[in-house]
């Protein structure tokens, strides 16, 4: 199942422990993971490679998890929400912005729909 998190704390959370961040996009990788069954992505790989490429990989990840989260939207019937593009846009300067607007996608999945 998909979690509901609060967007509010984890941001508060991301600006003053900054492993949190690092913890949070692990954990939306595994509810977009969840998700998409076990075609999706991997959040400790995709950690890693994000930190080995200094960043770079993350924003990548911003925009593909978003994609894979319309999938699913267009796959369950639901109104559909590209935010790839402002997700990678967003995600070049402040990446937990990013992870919220994603995050914020995650929560309109119901419990028994994931």
């Amino acid at each position: 199942m998909v979690s509901k998190r609060s967007i509010p704390l984890w941001l508060i959370l991301s600006i003053f422990v900054p492993f949190a961040a690092l913890i949070w996009f692990v954990l939306i990788a595994g509810d977009v993971k969840k998700l998409r069954g076990e075609d999706g992505p991997n959040g400790i790989l995709h950690l890693l490679l994000g930190i080995i490429t200094c960043g770079i990989f993350f924003w990548y990840c911003y925009y593909q998890y978003s994609k894979y989260i319309e999938d699913v939207q267009k796959a369950k019937g639901k109104p559909v929400s590209d935010i790839s593009v402002i997700a990678l846009i967003i995600g070049i300067f402040f990446g937990v912005v990013s992870m919220a607007l994603i995050q914020n996608e995650l929560n309109k999945f119901d419990e028994s729909e994931s």
